[in-house]
């Protein structure tokens, strides 16, 4: 049979991948790329088709490997900047969203295109230069606004994402996209009733096309509320339109997971992997079920079964953790690298990581003798691994004073204890089955009041986190970084008159500067080792902080201190603040602004000491002990 020219390829490759046979697609494409390697068109088109299979490596590195001697135009390098941005390369989609533009200097769509990539790199400062300009030139324009939405709602100012976003859908009224992020956004906020009437109003006017991913939403907001059968009716529906949707599948099994039912886990697992075989969460929420059960190989079994190929950086974490659990620390390293950890020190740093947890046997404790294992407990973590915020890096160095016994970070899905930190809305959205310990830990912000049988409550950090749940009234009060007193040595000289603890998103603000020039005062950045910041807390007279665990390091040692607004930056609008003040029975406690270095005066610093009380501070720490689970 004679083989087939390069015409004739391409016609069957465009035909597949209308046909949606993307594996067929490639397969033509490739052949025809090997007759003609220079023809930019086919290689593009094989990156689209890579990137329908979900193979963006295979991608990138056709996009990466185009010869040199092959003259790109603007078509060209917009086409291949859009494909790198799919391929969630957002580096080199922004170099060819760049050299696009030397074609067409000033254009909005690459600007704000360009933009998008900042923004997916973080680098909000840049994005927010760009879009700025763009809405100051195109006021009815709504993608500057979308973005500058996205920037806040990253940031944590919830409110202004809001306003941005709002003044968006007001340009493009009717956008289900726009909408769709809207009703997202007002759940972000707690504001439920209202996200559920904005996704319920979308549905009555959506087409096919956006129908399932507005149900499986609505169901998201369900599943926040505990109204499970709502969210099972909405996920319900969603299949009726797509019976292969693996979201809705897991969305189905969360349910159970919340309900701490097992059996259900298991079951929606199975019919799930029916339609969709070997998808790899649902895989592994079968088994999670199998492991709460004691089926500990069949577990193992059914992890080892998934395509680690198609596994994400987070699954991977987990599934790992199941492998070094049972001592298959080849199998850790292997589903590790398949998840893109592909250099030697990446691999063996996350694998580090996990050895240094272990997957929770979801067994009765007195059986497996837990207790006498490390302690398993989940604190925030930056994504970025060299930040080490002070008020969560205590939670292990306390809790190991005081247990005698090792502590170890675990997921939250893993986790047996919450302690320090603004952590219960993650526990409360979390797909965690089992219950949990709850030890001094707080809400970040204000919102609906929760029923969540999961949350073991011994002690909560103030009193408006514990009116946000349905909990004895009687339990304990106070934020366990009042015993940090307990990692300090000795009560060291003091040689500071004040000394200003800013929250980490306020370590670059102006101000700062002028205070680190005299003397009098010291900077002390909440990125100090945990024994180091609180050795330089005690060295001073005062502290000003825009950190909660300054204002609680500076109590614990009994060093006078007032809440510090530098910024905006710091989420929550003061509720984490209030709440833990109102721990020591005080209200309504303003922040101060600070001033410049040079008009503040002795007599202003002595006044904070004056005002300063903190009389039920041995009460509270009485309570913290006393209502330790550990």
């Amino acid at each position: 049979m004679a083989a087939l020219s390069f015409d004739k390829l391409l016609i069957l490759a465009r035909a597949a991948m209308q046909d949606r046979q993307y594996s067929i697609a490639v397969n033509h494409y490739r052949k025809a790329l090997e007759l003609c390697k220079e023809t930019i068109d086919t290689r593009l088109e094989l990156a689209d088709g890579y990137l329908h299979l979900d193979d963006r490596e295979s991608a990138i590195a056709i996009l990466n490997d185009i010869p040199g001697q092959i003259l790109l135009n603007y078509e060209n390098h917009y086409k291949i900047a859009q494909l790198f941005h799919r391929s969630h390369d957002h580096k080199s989609a922004l170099d060819h969203y760049r050299q696009a533009l030397e074609y067409k200097p000033g254009n909005r769509s690459i600007l704000a295109s360009m933009a998008l990539q900042y923004i997916k790199l973080k680098e909000h400062n840049d994005a927010k230069n760009i879009l700025n300009k763009l809405r100051d030139r195109y006021p009815d324009w709504d993608r500057p606004y979308d973005y500058l939405s996205q920037i806040c709602k990253a940031e944590g100012k919830l409110n202004e994402a809001f306003d941005y976003l709002a003044t968006a859908l007001s340009i493009q009224n009717g956008n289900v996209q726009l909408a769709m992020r809207m009703a997202s956004l007002l759940r972000d906020m707690d504001r439920l009733d209202e996200a559920i009437d904005a996704y319920s109003a979308l549905l009555a006017k959506s087409s096919d096309l956006h129908r399932v991913s507005i149900l499986i939403a609505l169901a998201d907001v369900h599943l926040v509320r505990k109204d499970w059968g709502l969210a099972n009716n909405c996920l319900t529906m969603a299949l009726s339109y797509d019976i292969h949707n693996a979201d809705a599948y897991i969305k189905l099994i969360d349910i159970a997971v919340q309900r701490c039912d097992a059996h259900e886990v298991i079951a929606q697992a199975k019919i799930a992997l029916n339609r969709i075989p070997g998808e790899p969460h649902i895989t592994y929420k079968l088994a999670i079920g199998l492991l709460s059960l004691g089926y500990y190989q069949d577990a193992v079994n059914c992890v080892h079964s998934i395509d680690f190929d198609k596994v994400i950086e987070a699954l991977a974490y987990s599934i790992a953790h199941l492998f070094v659990q049972a001592e298959l620390l080849e199998s850790a390293s292997a589903v590790l690298m398949a998840a893109k950890f592909r250099s030697e020190a990446d691999r063996l740093t996350a694998l580090n990581n996990v050895e240094s947890s272990s997957l929770t046997l979801h067994i009765n404790k007195k059986n497996i003798g837990i207790r006498n294992h490390p302690l398993r407990v989940y604190w925030w973590r930056h994504s970025r691994q060299e930040i080490k915020n002070f008020g969560d890096e205590l939670n292990p160095i306390i809790i190991e004073r005081i247990s005698g016994k090792k502590v170890i970070w675990s997921p939250l899905e893993e986790c047996e204890i919450v302690a320090i930190g603004s952590i219960l809305q993650q526990v409360f959205r979390s797909c965690r089955m089992y219950p949990v310990d709850v030890w001094g830990s707080g809400f970040l912000s204000s919102g609906e009041s929760v029923h969540d049988p999961r949350l073991v409550c011994h002690s909560l950090r103030g009193p408006l986190t514990a009116a946000r749940i349905d909990c004895d009234q009687s339990v304990a009060l106070g934020d366990p970084g009042l015993l940090c007193n307990l990692l300090l040595e000795r009560n060291p000289q003091k040689t500071t008159a004040l000394g200003i603890v800013p929250h980490y998103y306020d370590l670059r603000h102006p101000l700062l500067e002028e205070y680190s020039q005299d003397r009098k005062y010291k900077i002390i950045s909440p990125l100090l080792p945990v024994c180091e910041f609180i050795s330089a807390v005690a060295e001073c007279e005062v502290i000003l902080s825009s950190a909660l665990h300054g204002l609680i390091t500076a109590d614990a040692l009994g060093i006078p201190n007032r809440w510090l607004k530098l910024s905006d930056l710091v989420v929550g609008d003061g509720f984490k603040f209030n709440d833990y003040f109102m721990s020591f029975g005080l209200n309504a406690v303003r922040h101060d602004e600070l001033p410049h270095a040079s008009v503040l005066t002795t007599k202003k610093i002595m006044s904070i000491a004056d005002n300063y009380n903190r009389n039920q501070l041995d009460v509270i720490r009485e309570g913290l002990l006393r209502s330790i689970p550990f």
